[in-house]
């Protein structure tokens, strides 16, 4: 599976509002699995919590993509095969992933529906892959799916292939007679403008490689003044676009789709271009695609076939501090890319980030490297990147799956340098084997920092924190390793704090699902057969609901409290889990606001209902944390089980409570929970181990264990996790 994650952070999904009263009511969104939506072009995009997404290229796809949040947070998703058509026949709202998710909600297949106008008198006719439902005048309704996109996909490419043998805008024809738009049905009318600053037009003439005005181009605008007035694309029709805009000082995109005679992308080309709008008068522009004639090309020290590049251009406007990002992303071997050097723009700064993936010419030597170069402020004049050995740091990740799920997932890395830290780092990644292992030489020219997520052939998605990997070392790193449970962990780099207080405001939640490594933040993308959250404060319950795997107090008294938070989720009978299929999650902890309920929460990372004077405070919830000694399969084979447990409080770059760690205990069930067994458990503050034997009887069982925990301020955890693990063939080899 081809995958990216633009902009995954660790964060709190499915959190609702409750007031300290519960007879107020409770508002808030249902827990933020994610979801497939469908592009026109038969591409589907799994829009995961916290804001990763995965790609699902549909039979024939370019594999080539833009993608930019629009102002009001929305985010955009262009295929190149379509970005001819954007805004002449194809309505953006196609493209807003974010509005798709609404609207594909519940919808069957994946169905897209859409709205077709035709030009009056026209009879509504279906362009190829799209079914039409009902006909009224010129208007039709209809629906695109995953299976017939690529027809739909075929037709465009075949439209533009004959637009420009025939010498006309590629584009222009439309795809079927009198078709003038198609657009996301429900999709808003664009409203009225109301301006807000002085406008004026600005007017760009944009030509292609032979100076003629181009036909298959579009600009990426950018205020650097002020990136919240304007950042958009800019339709370009005939050479020619215009768009009214404030006063002040822009940065450009000039964006190139190179094609064959068969409409095929054959090179990409981008032209960074500073403008300057004058208060008085026209203003105008020129931007020449002739102009980007310098190659990015990357290098590695052993031979590696590339299989993406994404390339990040992030404007951040004279204030340092707001900021607007271009990406594009580009799957299997990435088509020639040339850019344009530029210095540095006369107002605010240009970070340019070349990141690239490429794996082994042979797949049993089984190594890939994932680099990063970045210039902090333009574009530099040389555009050859390599690494060398001494560059690089080893990584060994380490990949187990649950026996009954698929052979494939993702690993992604995101290079996430302290600019791109600060505006949301995005990960981009290709299929693994898993189980398995694979090794990945990180680059380390841009700072070492990654973020690195796996999807899961069964629907789950782990999420590490920010991590630098420093030249010259080698590193383990094992993901989905279970036994996997709800959970919090000690983490790293700029969070949203899932258990704090501020003032009268109080958060308390928790991951959804986690392996054995602390920083990493597990989250689903495949609908549970149930989850459910309740909180209770001195034994009163306040908030209770399906579908939450956390919640928000506001008003509450600042009085001594205890809170109690119960989290079950089921994902018994969904396809691809046979362990870890049931985990039960109960969690105490102590309030105390006239005695430090906690810890300070570091600047960098933020919490509900914090100001200047409500500073957040993170609350001693404990969390556990298993290392449990099986395969990659989660089956141990062993007569004597060994589980190294820890025991802490949920931390932020090591901040958090103290407080002594005063015991831990352990029961093993191998009858699905009918009877228990409590097991030899040696250790202290907080770090134990657990032992029993697995029975030669019990081999081709999936044990269930029960842990609980407690602290020296009346703080407890529980947790039974059914299936926890699968006892394979017991080894009696030196026994």
């Amino acid at each position: 599976m081809l995958a990216v994650a633009v902009g995954a952070a660790t964060g709190l999904s499915g959190l609702a509002v409750a007031h300290a009263d519960p007879a107020t009511g409770l508002s808030g969104t249902p827990t933020d699995l994610a979801r497939t939506v469908t592009l026109v072009t038969g591409d589907r995009i799994v829009l995961g919590p916290n804001g990763s997404l995965s790609l699902l290229p549909a039979a024939g796809s370019s594999g080539s993509l833009a993608s930019y949040r629009a102002p009001d947070g929305d985010r955009y998703l262009i295929p190149t095969t379509a970005a001819p058509y954007l805004s002449r026949q194809l309505d953006p709202s196609l493209f807003d992933v974010t509005a798709l998710a609404a609207a594909e909600n519940g919808a069957a297949g994946g169905r897209v529906p859409l709205q077709l106008t035709f030009t009056a008198g026209s009879t509504p006719t279906a362009p190829a892959g799209i079914t039409l439902t009902s006909v009224t005048g010129d208007s039709a309704t209809g629906y695109l799916t995953p299976a017939s996109g690529p027809a739909f996909s075929t037709s465009l490419r075949t439209a533009a292939a004959t637009d420009r043998e025939r010498g006309r805008p590629v584009g222009s024809t439309p795809l079927v007679p009198g078709l003038t738009d198609i657009s996301l049905a429900g999709a808003p009318s664009a409203p009225v403008a109301t301006p807000h600053y002085p406008l004026h037009i600005l007017q760009l003439s944009v030509n292609d490689l032979t100076g003629k005005p181009a036909d298959f181009a579009s600009v990426f605008l950018v205020d650097t003044d002020q990136t919240s007035r304007e950042q958009t694309f800019v339709p370009i029709g005939a050479g020619i676009g215009r768009i009214a805009v404030p006063a002040g000082n822009y940065t450009a995109l000039g964006l190139f789709d190179d094609l064959d005679a068969s409409g095929n992308l054959v090179a990409l080309r981008t032209v960074v271009q500073y403008i300057t709008v004058p208060a008085t008068g026209a203003a105008t522009a020129t931007i020449n695609e002739v102009t980007a004639t310098t190659p990015v090309t990357v290098t590695t020290p052993k031979p590696a076939n590339a299989d993406y590049e994404l390339t990040t251009f992030l404007t951040i406007d004279s204030s340092g501090v707001t900021g607007a990002g271009f990406q594009s992303i580009d799957f299997g071997t990435p088509p020639p890319t040339y850019i344009n050097p530029a210095p540095a723009p006369p107002v605010g700064t240009l970070h340019y980030v070349v990141q690239w993936g490429g794996e082994a010419p042979t797949a049993s030597d089984n190594y890939r490297y994932d680099l990063a170069f970045a210039s902090d402020n333009g574009i530099p004049a040389d555009q050859s990147y390599s690494a060398t050995d001494s560059q690089l740091a080893t990584v060994h990740d380490q990949f187990s799956a649950d026996p009954a799920a698929g052979p494939q997932g993702s690993l992604l890395n995101g290079a996430s340098d302290p600019v791109l830290a600060r505006f949301g780092a995005s990960a981009i990644g290709m299929g693994t084997p898993m189980p398995g292992t694979n090794t990945d030489y990180l680059g380390t020219n841009d700072s070492g920092s990654w973020s690195q997520q796996v999807f899961t052939a069964n629907g789950l998605a782990f999420l590490g924190d920010a991590r630098t990997f420093a030249a010259g070392r080698t590193y383990t790193v094992a993901w989905a390793h279970g036994p996997l449970a709800a959970g919090l962990g000690q983490y790293t780099g700029s969070q949203f704090c899932l258990v704090c207080s501020a003032g009268s405001d109080l958060q308390l939640g928790v991951d959804a699902i986690g392996d054995n490594v602390p920083g990493h933040a597990g989250v689903l993308f495949t609908e549970p057969t149930s989850s459910h959250f309740t909180l209770y404060r001195d034994g009163a319950v306040v908030f209770d609901q399906d579908g939450y795997d956390g919640a928000e107090l506001t008003g509450i008294p600042a009085a001594p409290s205890t809170y109690r938070a119960v989290f079950d989720l089921s994902m018994a009978g969904v396809a691809g889990f046979s362990q870890s299929t049931v985990t039960h999650t109960d969690l105490t902890m102590r309030y105390n606001p006239t005695a430090s309920p906690g810890s300070a929460l570091p600047a960098d990372s933020s919490c509900f209902g914090e100001t200047a004077t409500t500073p957040c405070e993170i609350l001693p919830a404990l969390t556990l944390n298993y290392q449990l000694a099986s395969d990659q399969t989660n089956t141990s084979t062993a007569p004597v089980q060994v589980l190294k447990l820890g025991v802490d409080h949920v931390s932020y770059d090591g901040a958090g409570s103290r407080a002594p760690i005063t015991g831990a205990s352990v029961r093993i069930s191998f009858d699905s929970g009918t009877t228990w067994q409590r097991v030899p458990v040696i250790g202290f503050d907080g770090s134990y181990v657990a032992l029993w034997r697995n029975p030669s009887s019990a081999s081709g069982t999936d044990p269930s264990i029960e842990v609980t925990a407690t602290d020296a301020i009346g703080g407890s955890i529980s947790q039974t996790i059914s299936n926890a693990y699968t006892v394979g063939t017991i080894s009696t080899a030196g026994h």
